[in-house]
C-alpha cells in the first residue's frame, strides 16, 4: 500500500488559487466550487492534486482519466478501473491519500475531545478506560490514535456512521477488528511533530507501507 502524506502550502495556494484550480480533475473542481470557507477551499485543492499525484504515481491514471463514482454511503471509487482503490483524509494543515490494490480506508486527527464527551459518547467502556487511564498529558493523544482508528476501519468499509461506533473496538495499537472485517494499522512514525495521528485500514491481514512525504505539489 502507497501512503502520500502532504502539508498543504496554504499560502502558495491561496496566491494561486485559480491556476490551482483550473489543475484539478472536474472531480475535484466540483467540490471546491460547493465550498465557501476559505481555508476548507485551500485545503480541498491541495487535497486534489495530491489525488492527482497518488493516482498518476501509484497507478498511471491521468488527470483526464479520473471519474469517480460512490457507493450508497458516498465513498468515491474510481470509475473504468479494476483493483486500483485510493482514499483521503485531511486535518489541519495535512492531507493524506492511500492507494491499493484491495480496498483500504484513512484518516488524520489532530483535534482534541474537550470534556472528553465524544469519548464518553461513542467510545466501547475499553476504549473509554484506555483515555481515562493514560496520563494527563497522553489523554488526548490516546483519544486521537483510538478516534483516527475507528475512522479508517469506516472507511475502509465504506459505511459511514452507518455503523455505530460503538460495535467495534479497538485497542491503542495496531489492531485486527474483532468481526475479521479489516486490519488497522497506526502510523506511530510521527515526523511532522504536530501531534497527527495517522490510521489506516486494510482488508488484508499483512500488508507493507511505502510512505512518501510530499514536499510540494
Amino acid at each position: 500500500m502507497k501512503v502520500y502524506i502532504y502539508k498543504v502550502d496554504k499560502i502558495y495556494i491561496g496566491e494561486k488559487i485559480k491556476a490551482v484550480r483550473e489543475m484539478l480533475c472536474d472531480w475535484r473542481k466540483e467540490k471546491l466550487d460547493k465550498l465557501k470557507v476559505e481555508d476548507a477551499i485551500l485545503t480541498s485543492a491541495g487535497a486534489g492534486l495530491l489525488v492527482q499525484r497518488a493516482l498518476k504515481k501509484s497507478f498511471g491514471i491521468s488527470k483526464d482519466d479520473i471519474k469517480i463514482r460512490y457507493n450508497e454511503m458516498g465513498k468515491p471509487y474510481l470509475k473504468g478501473f479494476e483493483n486500483c482503490f485510493f482514499n483521503i483524509a485531511h486535518s489541519g494543515n495535512y492531507c493524506v491519500v492511500v492507494t491499493d490494490d484491495s480496498e483500504c480506508g484513512v484518516d488524520i486527527e489532530t483535534k482534541d475531545d474537550k470534556n472528553y464527551a465524544v469519548t464518553r459518547r461513542l467510545f466501547t467502556d475499553k476504549e473509554r478506560s484506555a483515555v481515562e487511564d493514560a496520563p494527563e498529558d497522553e489523554k488526548q493523544i490516546v483519544f486521537r490514535k483510538i478516534w483516527t482508528m475507528k475512522e479508517a476501519y469506516l472507511k475502509l468499509n465504506g459505511t459511514g456512521i452507518s455503523i455505530p461506533l460503538k460495535s467495534f473496538e479497538v485497542t491503542t495499537d495496531s489492531c485486527k477488528v474483532k468481526d475479521n472485517n479489516g486490519y488497522i494499522y497506526l502510523m506511530n512514525e510521527n515526523s511532522y511533530k504536530e501531534e497527527y495521528i495517522i490510521a489506516i485500514a486494510s482488508k488484508k491481514d499483512n500488508f507493507s507501507l511505502d510512505i512518501e512525504y510530499i514536499v510540494s505539489i
